[in-house]
């Protein structure tokens, strides 16, 4: 029984919404309750990869995060553009270096895009004790891949709009070290995630391609209709990974996220009185979206 438990995912489900599964049963094909939208693989890059990426991202000028009056714990940097979370638009930046260009075109292979659709990368890094807060990405950004460096973390989801009677839907996965995730349709817009206080040093890049503006929110939904199934990597194959998707129903959210009575401001306001907050949670950041 104690090496079944071991073989399980490390999944958490709060209240009871994903059950956890054995390796054995998702090689079978098996699939989880997660977003429409969501993909997740675990050793998407190789120790090999991840030693070279390291190298020389903690040679980079990272800068702490500010969000108009608050500034956070996690430093980053980013690549082909900014974002002004005061006025709520993005703002130039140096282009994606070449040290990005293997990472990026595998993650865009993933995903199924070409890789100078990912005009945005974003490196962040979480000293020990580092959160990030509700929200949802920036809204100038579509499809969203994110690859986790040096150690594990803990991403908590749930849904938007979001209210205290909505807690039984809250989940959370461990993103392994040096695993990826992909987020896009209904993951993407309607559904918030969070990252808890890691407990050792941690980097991650993230991946953007433009949002289109055109589309419409069936066009977000059609994009992650697909038949969900997740397949992690066993401790028993090579470290190649196999590709996986989680989902779970969608729900009704325009994808600019904002009530148009209630206007950006308005909107705000709702949310910080509805936001359950925990200790480990900084302030809120004063706005739907955060990079």
């Amino acid at each position: 029984m104690a090496v079944r438990r071991r073989q399980s995912l490390r999944v958490t489900a709060v209240c009871g919404m994903v059950r956890n599964m054995q390796q054995s049963d998702l090689f079978a094909g098996a699939s989880l309750r997660l977003p429409a939208g969501m993909s997740y693989r675990e050793a998407f890059l190789s120790e090999r990869d991840e030693a070279g990426l390291l190298s020389i991202i903690q040679s980079l000028p990272l800068t702490e995060a500010k969000y108009r009056q608050y500034t956070a714990r996690r430093r980053t940097i980013s690549y082909g553009a900014g974002y002004d979370f005061t006025h709520q638009k993005t703002t130039p930046a140096p282009p994606l270096p070449a040290f990005l260009d293997d990472v990026r075109g595998r993650a865009a292979a993933w995903a199924g895009i070409e890789a100078e659709h990912f005009v945005h990368a974003l490196i962040a890094e979480y000293q020990p004790g580092t959160p990030l807060g509700w929200h949802r990405d920036v809204p100038d950004y579509e499809v969203i891949v994110g690859i986790s460096l040096a150690s594990a973390a803990r991403m908590r989801f749930r849904p938007y709009p979001w209210t205290p009677e909505r807690r039984k839907e809250i989940f959370a996965i461990e993103l392994a070290r040096r695993s990826a995730y992909i987020l896009r349709g209904a993951a993407r817009w309607q559904w918030q995630h969070s990252v808890p206080p890691v407990k050792v040093l941690r980097y991650s890049i993230t991946f953007r391609t433009a949002r289109q503006r055109e589309h419409s929110r069936a066009d977000d939904v059609a994009s992650s209709s697909a038949t969900p199934e997740i397949v992690m990597e066993s401790r028993k194959q090579p470290a190649t990974p196999a590709k996986g998707d989680r989902t779970s129903p969608s729900h009704g959210d325009d994808p600019g996220g904002i009530d148009r009575k209630l206007g950006p401001r308005g909107q705000r306001e709702k949310e910080e009185k509805a936001e359950p907050r925990t200790p480990e949670d900084p302030p809120p950041n004063n706005g739907l979206f955060e990079g």
